[in-house]
């Protein structure tokens, strides 16, 4: 049996545990990508508004920061996670399968962007 991924960890400390099963290691990074698109089209979206809107917070973050700033600090880490997801899939999950299936193509991610090679 696979083993379970620690809440606290990204997606690398699992997928990249090669002793998981490679369609185990492919789930975690799907399920991972589907997590960041719901936390995009909730939070985000708020604080995006608010930004958009001008309306200062009610209440601010345990952080202190602002919506403006709890976007950028989101974006940067946001950035580095999806670097690293591409970087597992092309580097270490494709590579794991004999023959990747039909229609799958590397992609990479340049400045933020995703696109495919």
């Amino acid at each position: 049996m696979a083993k379970r991924p620690k809440p606290q960890h990204s997606s690398g400390h699992y997928t990249g545990d090669r002793s998981n099963p490679l369609l185990e290691r492919l789930k975690f990074l799907a399920i991972f990508g589907s997590n960041l698109d719901e936390f995009f089209e909730i939070r985000m979206a708020g604080l995006q508004q608010q930004v958009d809107v001008g309306v200062e917070p009610q209440d601010y973050g345990a952080d202190g920061l602002g919506p403006r700033e709890q976007l950028a600090a989101a974006e940067a880490r946001v950035r580095d996670f999806v670097s690293e997801q591409y970087r597992l899939f092309n580097e270490d999950v494709i590579p794991t399968t004999s023959r990747p299936p039909s229609g799958w193509r590397r992609s990479r991610c340049s400045r933020g962007a995703c696109i495919p090679c």
